[in-house]
């Protein structure tokens, strides 16, 4: 059996390289052109097999152990960075304006690239399959994307294991626990509508402004009112938007970009939903549905205006919601849904 601690060791300042250049040259969601190719690139240099692209940017790779065994186990790390301007001015700073490597997915390329190397010098002691998986648009959803793109097959893949960075947990240790670690995400966008008026005569008209407050207040009652309060959830408005001008009138329309963070495995307890495991997504959205129409039509509104995302078209349609149209390329050509008609 080889010293696994002294052949870390002894790649250390490769390990430390690699991470540099992914810092340097980061890249956003199905964007990761540039370290696609740098992944393959190495991994053909270990004589890996099957090195190719799975679903856009995606890259994965087999090792296979000369010792038999038809069991699969998957190793997985993400490459995406994020929409961030960096500021920390370290030598090896991010050369692509507004895009950084924020969240650790940097470190998480250059470790498994070291991961397969050194298993690839000793294929001689495996039993069985290695595949390696480099996960692109981690931060939407782009895990789902391989998967439907047969990412755990050919071969089947039996087991899989994944790491994050965490600054919380002291350098040389590793944190484990049993059931979720890091939570998942919704995000949806809210379009408030009103009716325009005047400052001197606001009874006259509906101020989606103070409708759109009352949203982004209200929603963090969710936690405690709605929702098991023993529970984790972390809601998040991250863009909010609307008027058209600095003179007197009431805006009618408001616009919010919505974050959902959801730390728990059990979607049905979290929101008291009695879904099958493939709908839990659903289930989160319809629980979020109900809450802004309810909320919406207390406040006066004629109604909210919801995107989402392709896994939740399924759940609208079903539900009688009419599909009027695509959103614009600034927001992935979601499809927009109509909830005015439930009024």
């Amino acid at each position: 059996m080889f010293d696994i601690k002294k052949e870390v060791k002894a790649l250390e300042p490769e390990l430390i390289e690699l991470r540099r250049y992914f810092h340097e040259n980061p890249e956003l969601g199905y964007e990761e052109f540039n370290t696609s190719e740098k992944v393959k690139e190495y991994l053909n240099a270990l004589g890996l097999e099957d090195v190719k692209n799975v679903y856009k940017t995606g890259v994965s790779a087999v090792l296979r152990g000369t010792k038999g065994g038809d069991k699969t186990v998957m190793l997985r790390a993400d490459m995406d960075a994020l929409p961030v301007t960096e500021k920390t001015g370290l030598p090896f700073s991010s050369k692509n304006d507004g895009v950084m490597h924020a969240c650790g997915h940097d470190g998480h390329t250059a470790i498994q690239l070291i991961t397969a190397k050194i298993l690839a010098e000793h294929r001689d002691e495996i039993a069985g399959n290695v595949k390696f998986v480099f996960q692109p648009n981690e931060e939407n959803a782009g895990a789902l994307d391989m998967i439907n793109a047969g990412v755990l097959e050919n071969p089947h893949v039996d087991g899989a294991f994944g790491l994050h960075l965490w600054s919380p947990v002291k350098s040389g240790r590793i944190g484990i626990t049993v059931g979720p670690v890091l939570g998942t995400t919704e995000e949806f966008e809210l379009e408030i509508i009103g009716s325009p008026g005047h400052t001197s005569t606001p009874h006259t008209g509906r101020d989606a402004v103070l409708g759109a407050c009352s949203v982004v207040q209200a929603m963090q009652c969710l936690g405690t009112r709605e929702f098991d309060p023993l529970l984790p959830i972390a809601i998040m408005f991250g863009f909010i938007n609307g008027g058209t001008t600095d003179k007197p009138y009431l805006p009618d329309e408001m616009y919010h970009d919505v974050n959902l963070h959801i730390s728990h495995g059990d979607y049905q307890t979290v929101f008291g939903l009695n879904v099958l495991p493939d709908y839990r997504h659903q289930g989160v959205a319809g629980k979020l549905v109900e809450f802004f129409t309810d909320l919406a039509q207390k406040r006066g509104k004629k109604g909210v205006i919801l995107t989402c995302k392709e896994h939740l078209v399924g759940f609208y349609e079903k539900h009688g919601f009419q599909c009027f149209g695509e959103a614009d390329s600034s927001h992935g050509g979601a499809k927009w849904y109509d909830m005015r008609n439930i009024f």
